[in-house]
């Protein structure tokens, strides 16, 4: 049997694959976001998540060892047109 979306009964798929994957992405940067005093969230599970998943880049991007800080696709600073 296949659902709308184009799935089937017997597939499967883990937070580690497919569109799982993109969720531990968007989990990652929502643990960033939620870091420091100037946080512009409050996401509690999202670090446990990602280190629950166990994917490295995503890890690493939580600890701080990948900075996207100076990329404005990834900064969480705010930056006006010049």
């Amino acid at each position: 049997m296949t659902t709308e979306a184009g799935r089937t009964d017997g597939d499967s798929w883990g937070p580690a694959h497919s569109v799982g994957a993109t969720a531990t992405m968007v989990a990652a940067s929502r643990a960033v976001a939620s870091q420091g005093p100037d946080a512009l969230l409050d996401d509690p599970l999202a670090d446990p998540l990602v280190r629950a998943v166990g994917l490295e880049p995503f890890i690493r991007i939580v600890d701080g060892e990948i900075d996207f800080e100076d990329d404005p696709l990834f900064s969480r600073q705010p930056r006006a047109a010049r």
